[in-house]
């Protein structure tokens, strides 16, 4: 009997551990250019604004306890602790990891965001998901919150991506061509001159095309009201200071590939990002859905599957997320 029970409770204690494993810390920092503490800012007891500690996690059913102020808000696998200046510690607990008791380096300060992220066994499972139908997930951001980024329109964080610039003639009556198999499926990206005039950016799918320019990209063959050529010429042509640039990858990590379509100029300090879904069943030119555009000033890039798109000199940035119902929304707050 004794023997039995021993075994009984080995074997319980296995499932248990299998089943609740422990969190590992991956970085906690502060993050100074981050605003956020600042904008969406709440009171302590005394009236002091409380640190906001975001905390990234892949994880059900996930707690917080200790000198939490208010709600806890979770956007997307990012949860928003807001917690009293000079707080030490806070324990974090899920359904699939077993509670721990986290202490800061230093205690917190009042209005500044800080960032804690976690590793957990379902996190890892779920970073890999993509991967069998080869849809690229960003990894982290070369320079966060660096308005000059990677001299790129949009950092590509790994992901595959080409860029066409307006004072390179010869590429842009070659026109450049890139290949990607997303989905099983090989999409065909092309930029450059059409012809006899104007710019062109398709997608390609089984011989049919969708072009890449929609009405509020200005100077590519439609005009609005509200927009001026900032980076077209007369003929429409891609100016000097012009660029253009295509990258793809799962912003939001949902399983499902993005075609971020960029262009900047260089004299007029402009940046947008067009953001489509890339359709895993494309019919004829019917290959990508337009969600939403974000704009800025400097090299935009993807962060905790938010679009972080910079502006000005003081380290201010939109920010702007893709929701389930496939809009870009921003969220700034300006």
């Amino acid at each position: 009997m004794k023997k039995f029970l021993l075994i009984l409770s080995l074997v319980l204690t296995g499932v248990m551990n299998a089943v609740a494993q422990e969190a590992t810390v991956k970085s906690f920092e502060a993050a100074p250019m981050d605003l956020s503490a600042k904008k969406y800012s709440r009171l302590d007891l005394h009236g002091a604004k409380c640190a906001l500690l975001k905390v990234r996690v892949v994880a059900p059913g996930v707690t917080f306890s200790g000198n939490v102020m208010g709600d806890v808000v979770k956007r997307s696998s990012e949860y928003w602790v807001y917690l009293p200046k000079g707080t030490k510690m806070l324990q974090i607990a899920a359904e699939s990891f077993l509670p721990f008791l986290y202490n800061f380096p230093d205690p917190l300060q009042g209005g500044v965001t800080y960032v804690l992220t976690l590793a957990t066994p379902q996190s890892d499972t779920k970073s890999n998901k993509g991967n069998a139908s080869n849809v690229p997930v960003p990894g982290e951001p070369k320079t966060p919150y660096n308005t000059f980024g990677t001299g790129l329109i949009f950092d590509p964080a790994g992901c595959p991506y080409f860029e066409v610039k307006g004072k390179n003639h010869t590429q842009m009556r070659k026109g450049k061509t890139f290949d990607a198999k997303i989905y099983g499926k090989t999409y065909t990206f092309v930029m450059g001159d059409d012809h006899p005039n104007s710019t062109k950016a398709l997608v390609i799918f089984d011989g049919h095309g969708q072009s890449l320019f929609i009405p509020r990209i200005t100077g590519a063959g439609v005009e609005t009201e509200e927009t001026e050529d900032y980076y077209f010429d007369e003929a429409g042509f891609l100016k000097e200071d012009g660029r253009m640039q295509i990258t793809l990858m799962d912003v939001d990590n949902d399983n499902i590939c993005e075609v971020l379509f960029s262009i900047a100029s260089s004299n007029m300090g402009m940046m947008e990002t067009y953001v489509f879904r890339l359709l895993e069943h494309p019919y004829k030119d019917n290959i990508v859905k337009y969600v939403g555009c974000a704009e800025g000033q400097g090299n935009m890039f993807v962060y905790d599957g938010h679009i972080i798109a910079p502006f000005g000199s003081q380290g201010l940035a939109n920010e702007y997320i893709l929701t389930k119902d496939d809009r870009v929304v921003d969220i700034s707050g300006f």
